[in-house]
């Protein structure tokens, strides 16, 4: 069975559905937009979802399950949270930069329980109080580790509501994207 090298977006907004089909070279196979009459109504996003879906199926000739979502929404919010970890052994920086991702992450479930994040940036790095915007080529022996974070957050039920929608359309949404952050 031979493999589909294409990319299936919908960049699913308030007022419009807009999908696009493209093959791996980047090239558009089939683009259409559909307007949407009543923000937050997720039968008509589904219905609309439907006939986007089946006419690029027939464009393209082919059987669509994967999507990517790009998403916007004056709810999204933004958390910045900057951890700082002192390191008495040599431990190998990427352990130490897991461990405090990890432990960002608890710390915004366990304070924002009616969130689901949808993106994490690392905005900065202050190794042994040297500050880097990007991971520097080589990494000195860690005395100390600050990482400033940047969480993009939806509410859970809306969320699930965009998921939910494209799983009545038998579509598995393989990527989640802040249409904003993506721009």
């Amino acid at each position: 069975m031979q493999k589909n090298n294409y990319s299936t977006i919908i960049d699913f907004g308030s007022t419009e559905l807009r999908l696009g089909v493209f093959d791996d070279k980047l090239s558009k196979l089939f683009f259409k937009s559909k307007k949407i009459s009543e923000k937050n109504n997720y039968e008509e996003y589904s219905k609309s979802i439907n006939i986007l879906i089946r006419e690029a199926e027939k464009k393209v000739s082919t059987h669509i399950e994967n999507i990517t979502v790009l998403y916007d929404t004056s709810k999204i919010n933004t958390i910045d949270l900057s951890i700082k970890k002192k390191i008495d052994q040599s431990t190998p920086f990427e352990d130490v930069c897991s461990s405090i991702v990890l432990e960002a992450n608890q710390l915004i479930k366990d304070c924002y329980i009616n969130k689901k994040v949808i993106h994490l940036i690392i905005k900065k790095y202050i190794i042994n109080n040297k500050e880097f915007l990007n991971l520097p080529d080589k990494i000195p022996k860690l005395n100390s580790l600050i990482l400033e974070l940047k969480f993009i957050c939806l509410p859970h039920n809306q969320y699930k509501n965009v998921f939910d929608t494209f799983k009545k359309n038998n579509l598995e949404v393989v990527n989640f994207f802040s249409s904003s952050l993506v721009k």
